[in-house]
């Protein structure tokens, strides 16, 4: 149904919907910079996505249009998105490596604790990792050596699986 409701259009194509289908203005980006904007920058998705947070005519010439909405303010808020989704990144790879420090940590202060035995205990209660992603990293030549250090690679035949054991 999309197919037919929504085909495919280009970013002037988009900006003239945006502009006479749902009455968005553009005092503070032109037409032509907002076609560079979509065509090179961001995409239509996410940028209209935001128009959804403005009000729309409900009666009227204007029926079904935005009231004041400028395509300046749909481009600052997906900048905005942007710098947010960059920060958001960064701070979880950052909780993921203190949280990878910590457990390290703990585990070298467990004198009961050699650190295998964990690993063994998430490989078996997480055996497609164990089957399937660090089976994968077998063929390759970047891993292989680390791979066969920590593992025993017994490969079944006419299954093309590799197993890996520990």
């Amino acid at each position: 149904m999309n197919r037919i409701d929504k085909p495919k259009l280009t970013s002037n194509q988009l900006v003239s919907k945006l502009k006479n289908d749902k009455g968005v203005t553009f005092r503070y980006e032109d037409e032509q910079s907002a076609e560079k904007f979509l065509h090179d920058r961001n995409n239509y998705m996410r940028t209209a996505s935001y128009r959804k947070n403005y009000i729309k005519y409900t009666k009227g010439l204007n029926k079904g249009k935005y009231i004041n909405l400028d395509f300046g303010y749909l481009k600052e808020l997906s900048i905005l998105d942007m710098y947010l989704r960059d920060i958001i990144v960064r701070m979880c790879i950052d909780i993921e490596h203190d949280l990878k420090v910590k457990l390290v940590n703990d585990v070298e202060s467990d004198a009961t604790e050699n650190g295998y035995d964990i690993v063994d205990q998430f490989l078996n209660k997480y055996s497609y990792i164990r089957d399937n992603k660090l089976a994968a990293t077998v063929s390759s030549p970047y891993t292989y050596g680390l791979a066969s250090k920590y593992f025993v690679i017994n490969k079944v035949k006419n299954k093309k699986k590799v197993r890996l054991k520990m």
